[in-house]
């Protein structure tokens, strides 16, 4: 099993739960994306539990290659929302649990990890139906287009924008008029759903 987190405490956590209440002894440890990413190529792994906050930032790279390579997975994280709920579950999570969980709903994750069947712990649950009653539609933006509201959300100018992603301003410009329209929204509408769904 690959165990995915970048604090040395939580996978001393997990590591302690799999091995006294699950048996489980050949457990990899991994405190990077990119160190995982090897691991998952080179290596045979039959399951994986993996955080989301990486210090990169919330990412669903190893999800995704787990969905890939067909390695059932189980995301433990603090970061929960609707969106990222959907993306997980169209890329195949068996489970997801909050680590502001009880114990108790861990060890049911895991089990859930190992039987195949779904599993979202109750504060996972709440947080998806609340933001699920939210009429605040997440933005339809290409991976460029992401990384371009991600620099204007961190407070730069259109200039900063441009040299941060190596561009002309009057590229961002054209980019900018394009999601606005694409998105049916202001700017600052834009921001806020960015922000809303992202954040």
């Amino acid at each position: 099993m690959l165990l995915l987190d970048d604090h040395p405490g939580i996978i001393d956590y997990l590591n302690t739960i799999l091995k006294i209440d699950f048996g489980l002894v050949k457990l990899i440890k991994a405190k990077t994306i990119e160190y995982a990413k090897v691991i998952l190529e080179e290596d045979s792994v039959d399951f994986v539990i993996c955080d989301l906050q990486i210090r990169t930032g919330k990412s669903t790279v190893i999800p995704s290659l787990c969905s890939e390579k067909n390695i059932p997975f189980m995301v433990y994280s603090s970061h929960v929302n609707y969106s990222l709920y959907m993306d997980l579950k169209s890329l195949g999570v068996k489970s997801y649990v909050s680590k502001a969980s009880e114990l108790e709903y861990l060890k049911m994750g895991i089990s859930s990890l190992f039987t195949g069947d779904f599993y979202a712990c109750p504060l996972v649950l709440n947080e998806v139906k609340e933001e699920g009653k939210s009429d605040c539609p997440r933005p339809i933006l290409s991976e460029a287009e992401i990384r371009m509201i991600r620099a204007y959300s961190d407070g730069l100018t259109t200039n900063q924008v441009a040299d941060r992603l190596f561009l002309q301003p009057v590229t961002i410009r054209n980019h900018r008029a394009r999601v606005i329209e694409r998105n049916r929204c202001s700017f600052r509408e834009l921001l806020f759903r960015f922000n809303y769904w992202e954040g």
